[in-house]
């Protein structure tokens, strides 16, 4: 299954055309898987700058707390 990063205008052309006809109904599907796995691509990715996001915060707390027990001591 591609992305639609993956695909070049030749595949799509090669996909939609056959002998001359559209198949109109194939290309749609496969569009459709595309988009689908589209999708799921930029949901694992937006879930993944979310952990960053989260991790970057956490650290930034602890490096604040291990500032305040120097200054402290």
């Amino acid at each position: 299954m591609y992305c639609f990063s993956e695909v070049s205008t030749t595949h799509v052309t090669n996909f939609v055309f056959h002998s001359g006809v559209m198949l109109t109904s194939q290309a749609k599907s496969i569009l459709g898987e595309m988009r689908v796995r589209c999708n799921a691509i930029k949901q694992e990715l937006e879930s993944n700058i979310q952990l960053y996001k989260d991790s970057v915060k956490q650290s930034r707390t602890v490096e604040k707390q291990i500032q305040v027990i120097a200054l402290t001591t």
